[in-house]
């Protein structure tokens, strides 16, 4: 990777997690309320050994918010539990509205960990279990997918601020078609996906597809019907997958946050139209087996938002498994996954908390392997 000075090594966390580790999910959790308080505590109470944060701190990833939305909300709950769990997070798009600045702080500060072993060097990472068996990959979908609307003359000061190589840098007021990953990261992911050889469970903030939220782009029209030949959708963002298709066969699972809701569609979601796997000798077609929207972590999402809505056609698990509504509020939540080891299938449980109340309710428990 460019900024790993060619390294493959950069980014791979030395620390090992346990082969039967409880691993803890949550998203979009940067908000510093009673609320994100009660989903860390309700995580907390399944004794996880790591926890993975999929992205945003509210609302522009400040040092202030960073301070006491995220490490300080952290912290708190931490010592009020007395634990010492290490926590890994992905920036958002968010973070990167303040150049991500505060977020490689917090990196460095090393507040989220308890040992060096443990560090993370990068808004990228690679986590694996003591056995081998798994690994678990973290993106930056956020570098090229933040938009900051504002005056030219600002944006334009603010990328030679704040970006390494602003002549790279992509105008924020004119965003990508898609979010996407740098390709020198996508190098690295694919290095690690090729040498490992167990599973892998891949972490992003931005969507693969959603069934609600524009993540794509329409399909083009020819002599006034649908490109076949286009493969492209508004509900799923083809750079993305175009970026990690080839690997979906080593892929158990993919989490995203972004949209704050809970969605967990259907198992090898394949876009209507689009040809089999077999038909692109990349293998750029191969389905996802499941694909999990957890940006659900903590900030409020009302009834009257309708996130449930369906814009796209994605489907779901089942047309029921939707986050419980609580005074007009839907519930916010998290997952807890639990390894059994090398070669072994590893079950997930998705949970919600009704308003502060950390009991911990389920709502779906599924296997991956």
């Amino acid at each position: 990777p460019k900024y790993g000075g060619g390294d493959y090594n950069y980014g791979v966390v030395e620390w090992k997690i346990p082969s039967d580790a409880t691993v803890a999910i949550i998203g979009d959790i940067g908000t510093g309320t009673d609320v994100a308080a009660a989903v860390l505590l309700s995580a907390l109470s399944f004794n996880p050994d790591v926890i993975l944060h999929v992205g945003d701190v509210y609302y522009s990833g400040t040092r202030q918010e960073f301070k006491n939305y995220f490490v300080g909300l952290i912290q708190a709950v931490y010592k009020d539990q007395g634990v010492k769990v290490p926590m890994y997070t992905l920036p958002g798009n968010h973070e990167y509205f303040t150049g991500a600045i505060p977020y490689f702080e917090c990196l460095d500060s090393n507040d989220l960990i308890f040992e060096d072993s443990q560090k993370q060097q990068a808004s990228f990472f690679k986590l694996e279990t003591e056995d081998g068996g798994w690994q678990f990959l973290g993106m930056d979908t956020s570098y090229h997918g933040h938009y900051m609307g504002g005056p030219q003359s600002k944006l334009d000061q603010a990328l030679k601020d704040l970006h390494l190589n602003p002549d790279n840098a992509f105008n924020p007021v004119v965003p990508p078609d898609m979010v996407y990953v740098r390709p020198d990261e996508v190098d690295w992911h694919h290095y690690h996906l090729n040498q490992h050889k167990g599973r892998t469970i891949l972490f992003g903030h931005h969507q693969l597809y959603s069934a609600n939220q524009k993540v794509g782009i329409p399909q083009k029209m020819k002599d006034g019907k649908p490109d076949p030949l286009d493969y492209n959708r508004p509900g799923v963002n083809t750079r993305l997958w175009q970026a990690f298709g080839a690997y979906f066969h080593k892929v158990a699972a993919w989490y995203w946050g972004h949209e704050h809701n809970l969605c967990i569609y259907e198992d090898n979601f394949r876009p209507e139209g689009w040809p089999e796997a077999s038909d692109a000798p990349d293998g750029q077609f191969k389905t996802l087996v499941k694909g999990r929207c957890v940006g659900h972590s903590a900030i409020p999402v009302a009834e009257a938002e309708e996130p449930y809505k369906i814009n796209n056609p994605i489907p779901f698990v089942r047309d029921d498994l939707k986050l419980d509504l609580y005074n007009g509020w839907y519930n916010r939540g998290f997952e807890i996954l639990k390894l059994n080891g090398s070669g072994n299938p590893s079950e997930v449980a998705y949970y919600q908390v009704k308003g502060a109340d950390p009991t911990p309710i389920k709502i779906y428990q599924e296997t991956i392997q």
